[in-house]
Formats: C-alpha cells, sequence, structure tokens
C-alpha cells in the first residue's frame, strides 16, 4: 500500500476532546443496543459488559470513558504524543501504538465484541482499511460502531430528503468490506 510521508497529529493533552459532548451518549446508546439487540455479541456467559477495541483513540480520553463505564477497552492510535498521554494518564484500559495500515492484528483477531471508530475514517487516505481491520477483530455477531462529524444543516437536509438519511445505520461488515 501507498503510504504518504510522515505526518503525525499532535496531542498536547490527556484531557478530553470536544467532542465527547455530543458523542458519548449516543455511542453508549449503541453499546446498550447492541447488548440489547444482539445477545450474540457477547460470546462469554460470565461477561455482562463487551470488550471493546477503540481504533484511533488519540489521547486515551473516551477510552478510558467507556473503562469508566465497566467495559473492557483496548485502544490504538498511530499517534506518539496521543498513546503517551493515554499510557501515562489512564490506566483503566490498555492502549498499544499502531497504524490501521500496518497493525499486527496477531492477538487482536477475533478478540471483541464491539469495534469503535469515533471521528477516525474521515481523517483517512484508504478508508477500507479501517473497515477491514474492524472486520479482522471483531468475533462473529460482532458489532462496529462508527462515526462522522455533523456536516451542517443544509447537507442533512438533502439526505434525507433523498432518502440517504441512515441514521441509526445498520449494515453487516461483509457488506461493508467486499
Amino acid at each position: 500500500m501507498e503510504t504518504f510521508g510522515s505526518h503525525e497529529y499532535t496531542y498536547r493533552t490527556p484531557q478530553a476532546g470536544h467532542h465527547h459532548q455530543y458523542v458519548a451518549k449516543p455511542v453508549l446508546n449503541l453499546i446498550e443496543e447492541t447488548i440489547c439487540q444482539c445477545p450474540n455479541a457477547v460470546k462469554t456467559p460470565d461477561k455482562v459488559k463487551p470488550r471493546i477495541l477503540d481504533l484511533g483513540c488519540g489521547n486515551g480520553s473516551f477510552s478510558s470513558f467507556l473503562a469508566n463505564q465497566g467495559f473492557e477497552v483496548i485502544g490504538i492510535e498511530e499517534s506518539s504524543s496521543g498513546i503517551a498521554h493515554a499510557q501515562q494518564n489512564y490506566l483503566n484500559c490498555r492502549f498499544r501504538q499502531g497504524s490501521i495500515y500496518d497493525l499486527d492484528l496477531t492477538d487482536l483477531s477475533n478478540s471483541f465484541d464491539i469495534v469503535l471508530a469515533i471521528e477516525v475514517i474521515e481523517h483517512l487516505f484508504y478508508p477500507r482499511q479501517l473497515l477491514q481491520v474492524a472486520k479482522q477483530c471483531l468475533r462473529p455477531d460482532g458489532v462496529l460502531i462508527l462515526t462522522t462529524p455533523y456536516h451542517g444543516y443544509l447537507k442533512n437536509l438533502v439526505l434525507s430528503l433523498t432518502g440517504f438519511w441512515p441514521y441509526p445505520l445498520f449494515m453487516e461488515v461483509d457488506d461493508l468490506c467486499g
């Protein structure tokens, strides 16, 4: 796969980003819906909460937020400053530095009930790679929760009027990966 040189998003603090204000509640609701509507998503009988992989976890603040809700969370982030903040400040979950383009999936494959990609996909040169990594990391019947930023009323109005407003959108990962 072609690479585009070295570029790193730099995280200056471990504090929660602005997106926590509008993403936290809907993501928690989707996780709860997953638990209720997809009982096979949580494979282990003794598990009450699913195991979550947070792809593009940034500085780890959202991963930590989820871990504080009782979930087992592993965060993956390409940025070395993001991972440094995460590992130093959020000890309630595990973090690994890596890129979805060359991530070692040996111990991640078929291991997660839910894979999250919170406002990540719009930053990727090859978005399909995120879907392929998510598919490989999910257990059978696992769920991918993916968000992307709101781009304005007019655009969303046009999407709604033309029938392309898929909220909430539930699709099989196999359908997306081809």
